[in-house]
């Protein structure tokens, strides 16, 4: 694994799993083998992965489930409150919760679907056509 220099070999497109990889050497190994070019997946508590340059972009955790872009901007979410997206700029995208499922374009919410009822907006916001819940 290691050349004559002491260094590691090149593991770009090879795969390393490390167990304990939240803190101490688990995490430090996890650094070290993705900046040498390593897939590297981990567990600890939750479960992880991290990319090329270290940095965690998907867990599995006491606080849900997450997804990163390349920024570090959470995407995506799942949690005790419900399942979140968000675009690139960080715009609530798509809501479901307790509350109900909501869709947002670019400018504001465009459908809500909930307890009370179905509604579709036009792009000045006026709710267009609403079908009633029970």
């Amino acid at each position: 694994m290691t050349t004559t220099s002491g260094r590691l070999e090149d593991l770009t497109g090879k795969t390393a799993l490390i167990t304990g990889g939240s803190a101490g050497i688990g995490r430090a190994s996890a650094i070290l083998l993705a900046g040498e070019g390593a897939r590297v997946a981990m567990n600890d508590v939750g479960i992880g992965y991290q990319d090329e340059n270290g940095d965690i972009r998907a867990a599995v955790d006491a606080d849900g489930i997450w997804y990163t872009d390349d920024n570090g901007t959470i995407r995506a979410r799942m949690d005790d409150n419900g399942i979140r997206h968000r675009d690139e700029t960080g715009r609530l995208r798509i809501s479901m919760s307790d509350y109900g499922i909501y869709y947002w374009d670019e400018k504001e919410m465009r459908v809500s679907i909930e307890s009370f009822g179905i509604g579709l907006r036009n792009e000045n916001g006026n709710v267009v056509w609403r079908a009633p819940g029970r």
